[in-house]
């Protein structure tokens, strides 16, 4: 979208995201729908997401992961409740409340499924499509990995503390990758800011809004700012304005497509070998004129019946 911004003679702003972040997207306490669609809808209004390669090789890795975690906790909290189901006095009360909990647990799934889940594949798609990537090894950033390992005080990097055996050298790469890109390009955009979320990694011991003291010149040299929330970036970017008009417009929309969640809008996967279900109007792509299903678990997909036309007539 910078491309579009510079058209119109402004210079966009540049966001820059770590792992976590990303991650953090995909947690129902984290970032609301309002945060994650300023985010992925709103680099129109302040110019281009960063994406060093090191934290999309780890968000690769890690994304598919986060799911089992949190159908996981899921599963534990119904598995305590039952324990006290199980302490009911007459069966008839243990049946009721059994059936009652097993639908529980099913929306809270599909709930996490469609409102926080489905978010891979859109920020898949936003990286793809929009996201800048930049390098995190050549010879100037291995040199300064290099350098800053054999200073005396190689903090936040290069010490066990509070890392429990993290590769620190990692973290190193992503903040020497930014460095090195901005050096290049930092006259190309007006306001430029670092995103983390991790207090162990880049930010000062106890203070997770500041930069670490050993990296503030670093940063300070190029006029990029850090913080660990994302809502403080879009502040910082001064967006008040332009995101009222966005926000009325994106909230609009994502109310027009509200995802339901009873039985009545969920149908079996049609592969006798999965047993999955699928979501009669997200699980839906169009191919020649007509809505196919497709499973999400096993990527089965099969002719719906309904076709574009239909909504004409």
């Amino acid at each position: 979208m910078s491309i579009l911004l510079r058209a119109y003679g402004k210079t966009p702003h540049a966001l820059i995201l770590d792992t976590n972040i990303l991650i953090n997207l995909l947690s129902p306490s984290e970032y609301d729908n309002k945060d994650f669609l300023t985010l992925t809808m709103g680099s129109t209004f302040f110019g281009e997401i960063i994406i060093p390669q090191q934290v999309l090789d780890e968000w690769n890795y890690q994304k598919d992961k986060i799911d089992a975690i949190h159908y996981g906790s899921i599963d534990k909290n119904v598995s305590e409740i039952n324990k006290f189901i199980n302490k009911l006095p007459s069966k008839s009360g243990k049946d009721e409340t059994d059936l009652m909990l097993k639908n529980l647990s099913k929306l809270a799934r599909r709930s996490y499924e469609y409102n926080y889940a489905i978010r891979k594949q859109q920020i898949d798609d936003l990286i793809r499509r929009e996201a800048t990537i930049i390098e995190t090894r050549n010879r100037y950033i291995d040199k300064s990995v290099i350098d800053f390992f054999i200073k005396k005080d190689s903090r936040p990097f290069f010490t066990t503390e509070g890392k429990s055996g993290k590769n620190e050298a990692s973290d190193a790469l992503i903040f020497f990758g930014i460095v090195d890109f901005m050096n290049k390009h930092r006259k190309d955009y007006e306001k430029a800011i670092f995103v983390s979320s991790n207090t162990n990694e880049f930010s000062e011991r106890g203070n997770p809004t500041k930069l670490h003291s050993n990296l503030e010149d670093y940063f300070s040299e190029l006029d990029i700012e850090f913080t660990n929330n994302l809502r403080s970036a879009f502040k910082y970017f001064e967006l008040d304005k332009s995101k009222h008009q966005m926000d009325m417009d994106l909230f609009k929309s994502a109310k027009e497509n509200e995802v339901y969640l009873t039985d009545d809008y969920f149908i079996p996967c049609q592969n006798k070998d999965c047993d999955n279900e699928v979501h009669i109007n997200m699980d839906t792509w169009v191919k020649y004129n007509k809505y196919y299903y497709i499973c999400r678990k096993c990527k089965h997909t099969w002719d719906s019946g309904d076709s574009i036309e239909d909504s004409l007539y």
